[in-house]
């Protein structure tokens, strides 16, 4: 199920929308003062690509209170 942020057009207020499925088509409006004026955002994520320890340890053995340079 996608989650969805938009910003309100009208008031400035950002919001998130959890659709059921991603072919569903609803009329969003904004959840503060109700307009139907609003702009899908750009999503922002935060992932790990690949290994980002040292050496040929995982990252749950490692002893380091966080990966990355000192």
């Amino acid at each position: 199920m996608p989650i969805f942020e938009f910003t309100c057009l009208k008031c400035g207020v950002d919001f998130e929308i959890l659709f059921r499925n991603r072919n569903e088509k609803m009329a969003v409006a904004c959840l503060q003062c109700g307009s139907k004026k609003v702009e899908r955002q750009m999503s922002t994520f935060a992932g790990k690509i690949g290994n980002t320890s040292a050496g040929d340890a995982g990252c749950g053995s490692c002893a380091a209170t966080h990966c990355g340079p000192s």
